[in-house]
């Protein structure tokens, strides 16, 4: 929709919108490559090549990863809270060569209402 723009830095991205693309929100999520928005602009999904990993310096809130988000690479936000979801390991098809990934990796249906992902070779998980 065109509603944000999305900055990638180190520690994570920055989102800038409103008339005069003001500073709208930061999320927190170190090496991040990938984002995505879903259709209504209510939540983003960023992916990192790198596991997420806790530390005792992580900071803690509603807003970051906790012990249960290690060794995941995936992370589903609410952008008007800033608040991180969920998330999710997902790597890249295994094939000759080099491997190319999916993106985005989670489908959203037209309404926000629900996100789709898919395990290859075992299930689709639909959440709410």
């Amino acid at each position: 929709m065109g509603t944000y723009l999305a900055t990638l830095y180190r520690q994570g991205i920055r989102l800038w919108g409103g008339p005069t693309f003001e500073h709208q929100a930061r999320f927190y999520h170190p090496m991040v490559r990938l984002i995505d928005f879903s259709p209504c602009e209510r939540y983003f999904v960023t992916w990192s090549n790198e596991p997420i990993v806790v530390t005792d310096s992580t900071p803690v809130g509603t807003q970051y990863f906790t012990a249960e988000d290690e060794g995941n690479n995936t992370a589903v936000w609410d952008i008007k809270t800033g608040n991180l979801l969920r998330t999710f390991f997902i790597s890249p098809p295994e094939g000759e060569g080099k491997a190319k990934m999916a993106w985005p990796a989670l489908k959203w249906s037209p309404d926000d209402k629900f996100v789709a992902r898919v395990t290859t070779g075992q299930h689709i998980s639909v959440y709410e």
